[in-house]
């Protein structure tokens, strides 16, 4: 019985033990309760996986800050001098880039619009002079799909105000 007053009454001790406050600056700019990574399992980004590929095309270096990867992350596609059209929407030069063979292939030599992976990563569609496209990244090979686009008329794969 003696022991559970004991324990009883150094309880509030316990609660108290904490004197210094949790600052902002502990949790976010020192670091204080940050854990630590373990290299086993760190997981690599798709950054530090672009970083390391070192992308060029000829002798140019091309810029990573716009890039889309596929499901798998065996691909990814790269945009780059990316043009805005109006509202949400935007065309860009376009490039797909394979990890396994460290091959860049550029998808046309005009920007494209809404270019994107097909689930499995083998194809990519995109929208260019208002007609749908698809490319096939085995055979480097473009097909389209909608032939009839016209400016301000006929819009194909891509969306409208109406």
């Amino acid at each position: 019985m003696r022991k559970f007053l004991f324990l009883l009454s150094a309880l509030p001790l316990f609660a108290i033990a904490q004197t210094k406050p949790i600052t902002l600056e502990d949790i976010y700019k020192k670091g204080t309760f940050r854990g630590e990574t373990i290299p086993v399992f760190a997981v690599e980004t798709m950054d530090s996986m672009l970083y390391a590929a070192n992308i060029k095309e000829g002798n140019n270096k091309i810029p990573l800050f716009d890039y889309a990867p596929s499901n798998d992350k065996k691909k990814v596609l790269i945009f780059t001098n990316r043009e805005s059209i109006y509202r949400h929407s935007s065309k860009a030069y376009s490039y797909v880039y394979d990890f396994e063979n460290r091959k860049l292939q550029k998808l046309d030599t005009a920007k494209l619009l809404h270019a994107g992976f097909s689930p499995d990563g083998s194809k990519i569609a995109y929208v260019k002079d208002n007609n749908l496209y698809l490319y096939d990244i085995a055979s480097a090979g473009t097909k389209a799909i909608t032939t009839d686009g016209k400016w301000n008329f006929i819009i194909n794969g891509n969306c409208d105000w109406g």
